[in-house]
């Protein structure tokens, strides 16, 4: 069995070059609408041909650590402190100190991990939209790793940087399920409040990888595994944390019509929409989309509560505020950069707002 240090490394290898899904019909500098539909699905192919491909690759490297020995737990672990190289002994989670003494340092084996979205600004035919995409309403929050290892239960930002540690009922998440070597889970969260955890993704449950299985799949696992715990989802005399699910439709227009009349039980940042078969892969990805909730109207025909238009205090139009958006935050699309010649530039659209807030 490999180790979890093992397998987060090799999440750096899944990575797939997205070219940026260029501009939704609406905005499109092309007079004629379906030479535009042509080459937006064109890329959208040569995608997905790009992640089977990953896939594959990625399958046979886990086959072949999985047929490893399954030697110790790499003890060079890196922890670097913000602007500085210095390198730590791995915890010791037998000393109650040691378990607090590396929060706030960068564990590099964990940065830049996550799948992180697009602007939604390229949107299929509402036939592909309704059958193969998936809407998930978002908190405003702290997107996060949690990763559950060894008896504990440590929360990495997208940079690495250890947030908290802590005891869950995840498996490998507090010493008494601690159970075999191996034993781990990785989840992709929204934390709210310092202490609740909505679960965006699964990347590994109990050590079982769930990278290379499609979105709709993993959702269900994800879904079925806290439902079958739902002591995860209960604060107790030990822990606050509590890991809860996100609500969930398909892109037909009533499902997402009647999702944006709930009232949820978070304050809603926006919407994150998937394609059903995309594998977890690290980085921004094309078939991964976000918009805010008063886009919802102009670009896919979806009536959103009034109460959303607050968050559109300037009366801009979609493409004026994610135009003002890139130009603020520095962001390019993916295929301007690659045209350029630039390094890329990622902007996690889940919790930009809420970083510049912090700052």
């Amino acid at each position: 069995m490999a180790s979890i240090d093992d397998l987060i490394g090799k999440l750096d290898d899944a990575k797939v070059d997205p070219a940026n899904m260029g501009e939704h019909p609406h905005f499109s500098k092309f007079k004629n609408a379906s030479q535009a539909a042509e080459r937006q699905a064109q890329r959208r192919r040569e995608f997905m041909d790009r992640q089977r491909e990953a896939r594959q690759d990625q399958f046979m490297r886990y086959r072949r650590l999985i047929e490893a020995k399954d030697d110790e737990f790499d003890d060079d672990t890196e922890m670097a402190s913000e602007g500085s190289n210095t390198v730590e002994q791995p915890l010791d989670l037998t000393n109650t100190s040691a378990r607090t003494r590396d929060i706030g340092k960068k564990n590099l084996k964990y940065a830049d991990q996550l799948m992180l979205s697009e602007w939604l600004i390229d949107i299929p035919d509402y036939e592909q939209l309704s059958a193969d995409w998936y809407m998930l309403p978002t908190p405003k929050g702290k997107h996060v790793l949690v990763v559950a290892s060894r008896g504990i239960t440590s929360t990495y930002d997208k940079r690495g940087k250890m947030m908290n540690q802590f005891e869950s009922e995840l498996p490998g998440g507090c010493r008494k399920n601690q159970g075999k070597r191996g034993n781990f889970t990785i989840l992709d969260c929204i934390l709210v409040q310092g202490h609740k955890y909505y679960c965006l993704d699964i990347i590994s449950w109990g050590g079982n990888m769930m990278t290379d299985n499609p979105f709709d799949f993993r959702r269900f696992m994800l879904n079925s595994k806290l439902e079958d715990t739902p002591e995860l989802q209960t604060p107790n005399r030990h822990t606050r944390k509590q890991f809860m699910p996100l609500p969930m439709c398909k892109c037909e227009k009533k499902q997402m019509e009647e999702m944006m009349k709930t009232d949820f039980l978070f304050e809603l940042d926006g919407l994150l929409f998937y394609h059903q078969s995309v594998f977890y892969e690290s980085g921004q990805n094309p078939f991964v989309g976000w918009l805010k909730p008063w886009m919802m109207p102009e670009l896919l025909d979806i009536q959103v509560p009034q109460r959303y238009n607050k968050d559109n205090p300037a009366n801009q139009t979609s493409r004026e505020f994610i135009n003002a958006f890139n130009l603020a935050h520095n962001h390019r699309s993916l295929s301007q950069k690659k045209q350029d010649g630039e390094n890329e530039s990622v902007v996690d659209m889940v919790e930009v707002q809420k970083e510049d807030n912090e700052e």
